[in-house]
């Protein structure tokens, strides 16, 4: 006869429970983890090995060719107007609507940044499994640097890594981390102008090259940095460069045995640390982003409260440090360590070849752009940079301006809709209003005429 139960009750938050005959029968939640934590000093090793380091100092300036690098690595008025200059005034990502009605990346009439082509993969459930704002005590952005111990063993230097509190870097923290306990190497990702379109390919398997050797060879450290951008060197986009090494070091067995940082001039979006973290960095140092911003506060062009430039950029770090939050939320990822390198994504528009170097095993079913084009779009990028009259365009990506980037819901569009409906002062036109807007709706072009 089954005895009556001793005490009925479920498991809560964090709470285990373990069935060991041998250590005499059930074992509740404290007994559990007092068993597992008492196995090992692991405080003490931590106290004696773990190093913590902090992100470093705003930029106080910006240098004389801000131009140039702006114009190389993609920047637009647009994006400083929608997206920088909010997010340095509010430490928020801008709100704006839903979708986005240009064309896909490999039709548009002007060329996208490699970022625009990668699509985050939700979750599709009804309610988020995190709400990244009120439950923010249960998730972490912190990250660890160095080489990793082999998983199987438990030994005191298994805890000799850098913490930070966050991805986010500024170069004065990343220059820091070069005088840290763990050999450092700088990669050079650029490739000589003169040799055309195909030099980026030769640049990325380059990287890949290079970053093996140096792990091999006892580094511990890898920074993919741009920094050398200059006339006759071209930026390789950032994602290309990150997932190029980071791949290249799985594919030779070395991934676990050196940290990956990017130092860049490229992004300065949300989706765009995303991708990097996704992608296998493990900080990244935003370099002329912060330089703009920067740049902004001292020419008085940042308006709202005006704040200093260290105080802009601070705001800035954290609009993106939330951000990245909110993506992670939506995937049910509480902790940055889940989220890097998990290539949650789906490219649209890169072909084959790309996607086998750089961001091997992510979706693209569509096919697209190979190496000879993106080398392309990145030497059109440095020459309209290094020309006579280096200028920030406004394509009209976000917003419809007329002779920019073609959107299907534009002004005619919805003009049409308003007349057929009688919105406004204009008298409805019924039916014959109705065939016209649909006619502008189906009949619409991939991309402007």
């Amino acid at each position: 006869m089954v005895g009556s139960p001793v005490r009925r009750s479920r498991l809560g938050p964090g709470q285990m429970l373990m069935v060991d005959p041998a250590a005499g029968g059930l074992l509740e939640d404290t007994e559990v983890k007092w068993d597992l934590a008492s196995r090992r000093p692991y405080g003490t090793w931590i106290g004696l090995y773990l190093r913590r380091a902090g992100r470093g100092h705003p930029e106080p300036s910006a240098p004389e060719d801000l131009i140039r690098q702006q114009v190389a690595f993609g920047y637009t008025k647009e994006e400083v107007t929608v997206a920088l200059r909010p997010m340095a005034l509010t430490g928020h990502e801008p709100t704006s609507n839903m979708g986005d009605d240009t064309a896909l990346p490999p039709l548009a009439n002007r060329s996208r940044s490699v970022f625009a082509f990668l699509k985050q993969r939700f979750a599709q459930v009804t309610n988020p499994p995190i709400d990244h704002l009120h439950e923010r005590i249960a998730m972490s952005l912190s990250t660890r640097l160095g080489p990793r111990a082999p998983l199987l063993e438990e030994r005191p230097d298994a805890a000799a890594l850098i913490e930070l509190d966050s991805f986010f870097l500024y170069p004065d923290g990343l220059e820091r981390l070069r005088r840290g306990p763990f050999r450092v190497i700088r990669l050079d990702a650029t490739f000589d102008r003169d040799e055309g379109p195909s030099g980026l390919e030769a640049a990325c398997r380059r990287l890949g090259r290079d970053a093996e050797r140096a792990v091999r060879s006892g580094v511990g450290l890898v920074v993919v940095t741009d920094r050398c951008a200059s006339e006759q060197r071209v930026p390789i986009p950032a994602l290309l460069a990150t997932g190029a090494v980071h791949h290249h070091l799985l594919r030779s067995g070395l991934r676990s045995r050196a940290s990956l940082v990017v130092d860049s001039g490229e992004p300065r979006e949300v989706h765009h640390f995303a991708c990097l973290l996704g992608y296998g960095a493990e900080a990244i140092a935003p370099r002329t982003a912060l330089h703009t911003i920067a740049r902004l506060c001292l020419d008085g062009r940042m308006g709202g409260d005006s704040p200093a430039p260290a105080e802009a950029q601070d705001r800035f770090r954290r609009g993106v440090e939330e951000g990245v939050l909110k993506v992670m939320s939506k995937m049910g990822i509480s902790t940055l360590d889940a989220y890097r390198a998990a290539q949650i994504f789906e490219a649209i528009g890169l072909a084959p070849e790309v996607v086998d170097l750089s961001l091997a095993g992510t979706p693209s079913p569509l096919g697209g752009l190979g190496f000879a084009q993106i080398g392309a779009d990145a030497l059109h990028r440095h020459a309209e940079a290094y020309g006579p009259r280096a200028a920030l365009m406004n394509p009209g990506f976000v917003k419809h301006r007329a002779g920019g980037e073609f959107h299907h819901t534009n002004p005619d569009v919805v003009d049409a809709l308003h007349r057929a409906l009688g919105v406004g002062d204009a008298p409805a036109t019924g039916f014959r209003g109705y065939l016209r807007f649909a006619a502008l709706v189906n009949e619409r072009p991939t991309r402007a005429p």
